[in-house]
């Protein structure tokens, strides 16, 4: 029995498996939810500095998750209270605000009227506007930092009202990405859903078909959905994207059965017959499409930011699943609703184009020779050396909220204090002697001449601030530590440091947050600000880090490692990382998508020129970025519309050249470019627009700016690449063509009407 008459014959068994299937889609699906990661810096690769110095500092210092809070009230008392709450939130591991750093001087290292005193309390309070750093006791994104993050906030919305204070921080920005993306996600789908509608509804032939279509592919979404909940987890990137790509790249999949079986149906009544030869004659043609999709999208597997193998596997698994739910599941349904189809049939949109492309075949060599500097122009603005290539983006992931004007400063506060860079040295090492005694050895004069180069960042105004145990001390000064050794003593900072390292568990819990906060494990930690007239992703903002990272290195290289983490140091690594990953990328797209042309259509020249022309597509898609939004891109964006344009458009091109390369068997080359566009070119637009659409309406929603441009940037890529096939790719295949002298040309025929021209034509055989 053939594979089409066994899906007809066990359709019942298979309706209910999807069922089955569906079920267990539905009940993973909270759980996936809540296995997003909303920290784009975790898929950093685990030798980035990034990486380094954020699993070294929640090692050693307890920084996991953090979140900086900016809140404007003239009632202390009222923040004081508040603040003793939000220490006991479950989850929060430290807290300061400027009682802390009133603290130090209660506790001897520092006097109000020491310069160091008063910068870092103007850092923390303007009298008016206040600063409180939380770091918490899980991963920025897990569900414990999420669930700390929702406990402090529903203290503040309590006490001073939601709007009245501003957080930023890893923690901060997952939670609004986490909040935004659920609600937008629902939004987004229900208006991508409504255009996929309305466009089945105009090109399809009966009111049943856009729901049996439809819900083919939103049962493969749901599926794919679910199933991510056996990964340890999805990025919101993936999260938010994979949905509305699948829906766009596998609803054709859906309208081709569809198609064929309509077919079939013109050569026998009977509807199981016609399905049962639909089906393994529709197989043949979604596997070359998904084919060609899954080569494209796993070519994101060999990049090194976590977030492209991520979305490349996820989708490619939609697309898969997007095939098996074509093939088994469309046909149980198609056959449930065969007789509301036929009761239902309406006329729908069939317009093929012909006159443009009977105008591309006939100025063909126009085309063709046109068709040379817009590749080489559009190549030239995605050549990173070039000084007109885009700029990236690395790290602005959410829109900036508009406040109002007196809001400004304590937002400000919040959000510098947020993009500061942590460093992390070696402040002693501790060795065993001989009698076993305990042996400290201390980097203290090393620790003021990396406080000389921070010094000199802020004096040229390029730091803002720097935070520290040493940058609270001053080296020439006397001090007096009778709130903890409990006699008064003089004493310097050779001496001063080795009693606080040595005596840190017995420093006083009124006193010991600020302190501890900078110690650990035989390292100290700065807190550096980069100054806000740099942005974080800028050459100066990199600059100021390479100065600081030479700087450690040189003083205390000998002595153990140094670490480098934070919102300007994610910005450089994504910088780093960049370059190679899109190298990568391309290159294997590109080769795999060749190789499969090769193998789908035999033939070195027509390979060719399809991936040529759909990278053209790609380098066009960019092109407009340049022009129109600014010449920024977001460095992942950038990357993955490569993969993604490549893989989901060069259906378009196989298409035409596979029905071509049909009727070259007969025809001669311009008939035949001209009968294959044309019979394509329906399919091609149907299929352009469901694309474009789905992604449109998630860029119109989302407020993620990440999600927002990678979706612009595949809605109006699908429909750049489906222009060039139309209207392009006919004329190229008749110029890289020849006769081979036996073939038939009709000037008329049912598929070809004559061209009319404003002159009369002198040679009537021609195109």
């Amino acid at each position: 029995m053939k594979f089409g008459e066994q899906v007809v014959k066990y359709r019942y068994i298979i309706l209910i498996v999807f069922v089955v299937l569906f079920v267990l889609a539905c009940v993973l699906l909270p759980k996936m939810i809540k296995s997003v990661n909303y920290d784009i810096s975790s898929y950093l690769p685990a030798d980035y500095s990034t990486t380094q110095g954020y699993n070294f500092l929640s090692k050693n210092f307890g920084i996991y998750g953090d979140v900086e809070i900016g809140i404007r009230t003239s009632e202390i008392e009222k923040l004081r209270n508040s603040v003793a709450e939000m220490r006991k939130v479950t989850g929060v591991s430290m807290l300061i605000w400027e009682e802390d750093v009133d603290s130090i001087v209660d506790f001897g290292l520092m006097e109000e009227t020491d310069e160091q005193y008063q910068k870092m309390h103007s850092l923390f309070t303007d009298g008016t506007n206040h600063l409180i750093l939380v770091t918490l006791d899980h991963g920025p994104s897990s569900k414990e930092a999420l669930a700390s993050y929702n406990g402090i906030a529903d203290i503040l919305n309590r006490d001073f009202g939601k709007g009245n204070y501003f957080s930023s921080g890893m923690t901060g920005q997952a939670a609004d990405l986490f909040e935004n993306t659920i609600n937008e996600f629902w939004k987004y789908a229900l208006i991508a859903v409504a255009f996929v509608i309305v466009i089945l509804i105009l090109t399809t032939n009966s009111v049943t078909e856009p729901f049996v279509l439809l819900l083919t592919i939103l049962i493969s979404i749901l599926l794919n959905l679910g199933s991510n909940a056996l990964f340890k987890s999805t990025s919101i990137v993936t999260f938010a994207c994979s949905a509305i790509l699948q829906l766009g790249l596998t609803m054709d999949y859906a309208i081709f059965l569809l198609h064929q079986y309509r077919l079939e149906l013109q050569k026998t009544p009977d509807p199981k017959v016609a399905l049962s030869r639909a089906i393994p004659t529709s197989t043949k043609a979604i596997l070359s499409s998904a084919l060609t999709t899954v080569g494209g999208l796993l070519a994101l597997m060999v990049m090194k930011f976590g977030v492209g193998p991520d979305l490349g596997l996820t989708v490619s698994k939609g697309i898969i699943l997007s095939f098996l739910t074509v093939i088994l599941l469309q046909p149980c349904l198609m056959l449930m609703l065969e007789k509301a189809r036929v009761k239902t049939t309406h006329k729908c949109l069939d317009y093929h184009f012909k006159s443009p492309v009977k105008g591309s075949i006939k100025h063909r060599w126009i085309i063709a020779l046109l068709f040379i500097p817009v590749f080489v122009v559009s190549l030239l603005v995605n050549v990173d050396s070039m000084p007109w290539s885009l700029k990236y983006t690395y790290v602005h992931f959410t829109k900036e909220k508009e406040v109002a004007e007196e809001f400004k400063t304590v937002q400000k506060m919040s959000n510098d204090m947020g993009q500061q860079v942590m460093i992390a040295v070696p402040l002693y090492k501790k060795e065993t002697d001989t009698e076993g005694n305990e042996v400290y050895t201390y980097y203290i004069d090393e620790q003021y001449k990396l406080l000389e180069k921070l010094d000199s960042l802020q004096e040229r105004d390029d730091t803002s601030f720097s935070l520290g145990l040493f940058a609270m001390l001053d080296k020439d000064k006397e001090y007096d530590l009778y709130n903890l050794v409990g006699i008064h003593t003089a004493m310097h900072v050779d001496e001063l440091v080795p009693l606080i390292v040595e005596n840190q568990d017995m420093i006083p819990e009124e006193y010991a947050g600020m302190i501890n906060s900078y110690l650990s494990n035989g390292y100290t930690i700065y807190t550096v600000g980069i100054n806000t007239k740099y942005d974080v992703e800028s050459k100066e903002a990199f600059a100021i880090l390479d100065e600081i990272r030479a700087t450690m290195n040189d003083l205390f290289g000998n002595y153990g490692q140094t670490y480098m983490t934070g919102f300007t140091q994610g910005a450089y690594d994504f910088a780093q990382i960049t370059p190679t990953d899109n190298m990568w990328v391309s290159i294997i797209s590109v080769i795999v998508i060749f190789v499969i042309l090769l193998f789908t259509l035999r033939s070195l020249k027509f390979s060719t020129v399809l991936v040529a022309l759909i990278e053209c597509g790609i380098w066009l898609n960019l092109l407009t970025q340049w022009i129109f939004y600014g010449g920024t891109i977001n460095f992942m964006c950038y990357i993955f519309i490569g993969a993604v344009q490549l893989g989901a458009t060069v259906d378009y091109a196989i298409l035409i050249s596979t029905k071509y390369k049909e009727f070259r068997k007969r025809f001669e080359p311009r008939q035949a470019s001209y009968m294959a566009t044309t019979q394509s070119s329906m399919a091609i637009t149907t299929s352009a627009l469901i694309m474009g659409a789905a992604c449109a309406s998630v860029a119109m929603v989302t407020s993620n700016t990440i999600v927002q441009q990678l979706c612009t940037l595949i809605a109006r890529g699908s429909l750049i690449s489906a222009v060039l096939v139309i209207f392009v790719l006919p004329a190229l295949l008749v110029v890289i063509d020849r006769t081979k002298g036996h073939e038939i040309h009709f000037e008329r025929t049912p598929n070809l009407r004559k061209f009319k021209f404003k002159k009369k034509q002198k040679n009537p055989n021609k195109v």
